[in-house]
């Protein structure tokens, strides 16, 4: 159906395309991977005949072995629960499954089959009415049999690295992606089922074997298949063959920038594209750069052909001439940082490929099945917890020590029918040894790289990661909780985002946990009857820490030793257990990096019955909104959430935590800077710091405002309208031009008003309640607070390099996380370089802080001693290249929020969300 699609809107372009000055009797038709496995099947198609005049083939071709499918109607429809015998029955089941259903159960079940081919790819069909095509391809081409038209068909040189791609996307699904060496009999075999000695041979010859494996793989999945089509077709057509190979490494190289494999040699498939279209992840591209040379280049041949039938007609500025191919020798254009004419692309390797159809004619058919190239391995080990037994593998760290790793445990029921808006229960006991080899389901939310809304409402899950095991080793490590961050509304716990190989060079235990998130975490009630009081994000987390409480000393870890820690909305959650007596005892330590209870973010408010009624219901009161609320499905929650908390945005955030009011699950009862006045908190030393431009956040939300096709429109950030707008702060009230002024006078200083915005933005926002918070704590605690400001800017600041905002000074907020945590985008460290140092030294400060109280005792290899803070003079650890120690953190910016908390008092209690300020929530100067 997908061809036939695009037959029917070839059909379109012949009868509606003049009407756009375009000529219906000429077109090209052109694509990549499976779009240019598409063309070839229509030049192959006599049902596309005379609909196009000239086909360009990038990366791909119809006798691709992944261009074949298979019927498997019957198996597919039992797999997704259906018991049918026949064909009839299956398309019945089929017709009427929802399309979501139909699409989250094809990638299990193309996994699944995934050796016998492809299952919904190209068919050849049986003679009918609506044929496309009746013959297999290379029959076809043999024969003559297709639509001769000039082509120009190509590939690049490592289209193997999709496979580099590949492990990276399964890292990010949580998966571990190992393989044996790729030039051992095992491998070759297990891609090929032929003969090892011969591929050993021609392919395995440098030092760099992992390089080696990609150009195999690049000839086994696409280019030994791609030249076989060229020889056929030269064959069999008298019309011209132009071929060329990309050897270009760039700027704009797709899915290699896209990937971070730019480590890598070569250039991996679908790179190309950088060169042809723009995209939301498209670099600036400055003119007379190799970029925009090299753009203009692949445009200039790519229409040339278009127009001409040939790339480089005599009359062009490109300096080359493109030969066309001939049937004994195949002349093609290398396109690299210049353009040259090779002869016979990859002969020696293509010479390999000859002796094994010979050898193997149905190796021609299928070659390498993506699951035997993404098995993982995994060496199981088991404990015991309360509920049962646990199986978990083996793990390395980035120094290649083992650690052990127990994923996807649950600590609660799932909170699903009646327990949703409930407080978690905890999780029942199973039968026999489960399996923690994989993370549990997500919270259902948008993912934090990938932002597609995906993950379950049966998410209550963690994830323990130790150096050693009691059957080894009986001595108790301290342990780390790691709360993500995500404003409760994104994140996970997943090691494709937080993995632990950074943390675990240390001889710590290592806890990840999700909560719910969003609505399903955050709604709350105002009526107690209705025993829905909110905060039951938070009440997870408590669980988890009493799951831990109960059971890590099974994982060698201290529950007497216990330090929590997080970032943003992490952050804010441990201050909020901090503040919270449910809490007491669970935790001895804690670290807030970029956030606090006190943050206007960080407080929530009561919004059922208007969500109720956004969402498409006329309800009254909450019990009403509740019942609505308690059977809509998660997507339909979750779809309307986000738009929802963009229309109330400017009064705050509906969907994280309150007040509650007295209950039995009560997790916080009293406004958070009245506990920390009253000392009415938990009193544990404690680490609190923030990045240099936390305000570089809204950059990033401008960037992915654009990858959804959103244009960010912005006054000057120094204009009155922009800062009076960003306080919430009313034109015509008495104060504005006072506060206007001063916020001027102190933040718009420099040349680069953008990045004095960002400051301004980053105090706002974030930094100015972390230091009250500090200041406040101070006077009501004996135990010691560490302060922190962290101005790195190195290869892993997270945030900031994931968006390209590498241009922009500062540290982003959520750029310590890369510090801490390998992710699936982490780049390669090198050792001894400054990233290297840099995570080390954090990971030996947090680790410190976690063993010992103090995150540099007298006998430590940093060099410095990070003193404790006092209530008149707040020393700081400056974390950059070096580590520096200095007083006062941004104090005369901190000056001016003194004085505006004097002139609206009551800003001391909950800062900047009086009304005359506003609830400071709003995207920093964002209109969608």
């Amino acid at each position: 159906m997908g061809l036939k699609d695009q037959l029917l809107a070839l059909k379109w372009v012949q009868r509606n395309i003049a009407s756009f000055n375009g000529d219906p009797d000429n077109v090209t038709i052109f694509g990549e991977s499976a779009g240019a496995a598409s063309v070839h099947y229509h030049v192959l198609s006599q049902a596309s005949n005379g609909l196009f005049h000239k086909a360009i083939l990038q990366s791909g071709v119809a006798l691709n072995s992944w261009a074949l499918g298979f019927h498997a109607a019957v198996e597919f429809a039992n797999f997704i629960g259906h018991n049918v015998s026949d064909e009839k029955e299956a398309l019945e089941v089929l017709k009427n499954t929802p399309v979501e259903v139909l699409y989250e159960n094809q990638e299990k079940f193309m996994e699944m089959v995934d050796a016998r081919g492809r299952p919904f790819s190209p068919v050849v069909e049986y003679p009918n009415d609506t044929a496309f095509i009746t013959k297999n391809a290379i029959d076809l081409i043999k024969a003559g049999q297709y639509n001769k038209v000039p082509m120009i068909i190509g590939f690049n040189t490592r289209e193997g690295m999709l496979f580099d791609v590949y492990k990276v996307l399964a890292r990010l699904a949580g998966k571990e992606v190992k393989s044996p060496p790729p030039d051992s009999e095992e491998a070759i075999l297990s891609l090929l089922k032929i003969i090892y000695r011969r591929i050993k041979e021609v392919y395995f010859k440098s030092a760099d074997v992992e390089d080696d494996a990609r150009i195999l793989t690049s000839d086994v999945i696409f280019t030994a298949v791609i030249i076989a089509a060229i020889k056929n077709h030269l064959e069999t057509s008298k019309e011209h063959v132009y071929v060329y190979r990309m050897s270009l490494i760039a700027g704009l190289n797709f899915l290699k920038n896209l990937a971070h494999l730019n480590d890598l040699p070569g250039v991996c498939h679908a790179d190309d594209l950088g060169y042809l279209f723009k995209s939301v992840l498209t670099p600036e591209v400055k003119p007379g750069s190799l970029e925009d040379v090299s753009l203009r280049r692949f445009v200039k041949l790519w229409t040339n052909f278009a127009k001409f039938s040939n790339p480089t007609p005599e009359e062009n500025e490109l300096g080359i001439t493109w030969a066309p191919a001939k049937a004994e020798d195949i002349e093609f254009l290398d396109v690299g940082e210049n353009l040259s004419l090779e002869t016979n692309p990859e002969s020696e390797r293509w010479a390999v490929w000859r002796e094994l159809f010979q050898l193997h004619p149905r190796t021609s058919k299928f070659f390498l099945t993506v699951q035997e190239f993404g098995d993982i391995l995994l060496n199981p080990f088991a404990i015991t917890v309360n509920q049962g037994q646990l199986r978990g593998c083996s793990m390395s760290d980035i120094d290649g020590n083992n650690f052990f790793s127990f994923l996807g445990i649950p600590y609660a029921r799932p909170p699903v029918g009646e327990l949703r808006f409930k407080p978690p229960l905890p999780a029942e006991p199973w039968k026999g040894v489960r399996d923690a080899l994989e993370p549990g389901n997500r919270c259902y939310s948008r993912d934090d790289i990938s932002r597609v809304l995906e993950g379950s409402e049966d998410c209550l899950y963690l994830n323990v990661f130790t150096k050693a095991l009691p059957q080894s080793n009986k001595r108790l490590r301290p342990v780390m909780v790691w709360i993500h961050g995500g404003g409760f509304a994104i994140g996970s716990n997943k090691p494709a985002l937080y993995g632990p190989e950074f943390l675990m060079i240390e001889d710590i235990v290592l806890v990840t946990l999700n909560y719910r998130l969003g609505v399903v975490g955050f709604l709350s009630l105002e009526d107690p009857s209705l025993g829905v009081p909110g905060n039951m994000g938070l009440k997870d987390q408590l669980l988890a820490l009493k799951w831990v409480q109960r059971n890590i000393a099974s994982f060698n870890g201290d529950p007497d030793n216990v330090t929590i820690f997080g970032e943003s909305a992490g952050a804010a959650s441990v201050h909020y257990h901090v503040m919270s007596q449910a809490s007491n005892g669970l935790f001895h330590k804690a670290i807030f990096q970029s956030g606090v209870a006190l943050n206007s973010w960080a407080l929530g408010f009561h919004a059922a019955v208007e969500f109720a009624n956004f969402i498409g219901h006329n309800v009254s009161d909450e019990k009403e909104a509740l019942e609505v609320l308690k059977n809509t499905p998660v997507e339909v929650l979750y779809e309307n959430q986000e738009k929802f908390m963009e229309m109330v945005d400017a009064r705050g955030r509906p969907f994280s935590p309150v007040v509650e009011y007295p209950n039995d699950t009560a997790f916080i009862t009293k406004n958070a800077i009245d506990l920390i006045k009253a000392g009415q908190y938990n009193k544990v030393p404690m680490i609190i710091g923030f990045n240099t431009r936390e305000g570089m956040l809204f950059d990033v939300f401008k960037v992915l405002a654009r990858l959804g096709g959103k244009e960010v429109k912005s006054p000057p950030p120094d204009s009155e309208e922009a800062i009076l707008s960003l306080l919430k702060v009313r034109k015509e009230s008495e104060v504005s031009q006072i506060i206007y002024r001063r916020i001027k006078e102190v933040y718009f200083k420099s040349a680069d008003v953008e990045d004095d915005g960002r400051i301004l933005a980053s105090d706002i926002y974030f930094t100015a309640e972390i230091i009250a918070a500090i200041k406040n704590h101070l006077e009501t605690s004996q135990e010691n607070v560490y302060v922190y400001r962290m101005s790195l800017v190195a290869g892993l600041n997270f945030l900031k390099n994931l968006t390209h905002l590498n241009h922009l000074p500062g540290v982003c907020h959520a750029d310590d996380l890369g510090y801490l945590f390998k992710s699936v985008v982490t780049p390669e460290v090198k050792p001894g370089s400054l990233e290297d140092v840099s995570l080390r030294r954090f990971v030996k400060l947090w680790t410190n802080f976690a063993k010992f109280s103090n995150p540099t005792p007298e006998k430590d290899e940093l060099g410095v001693t990070w003193a404790p803070a006092k209530a008149e003079d707040i020393p700081f650890l400056d974390v950059g290249e070096n580590l520096s120690l200095e007083t006062n953190p941004e104090s005369e910016r901190w000056a001016i929020w003194r004085e505006l908390f004097q002139l609206h008092p009551r800003t001391l209690k909950f800062f900047l969300t009086v009304q005359e300020f506003g609830d400071i929530l709003v995207r920093f100067n964002v209109v969608m």
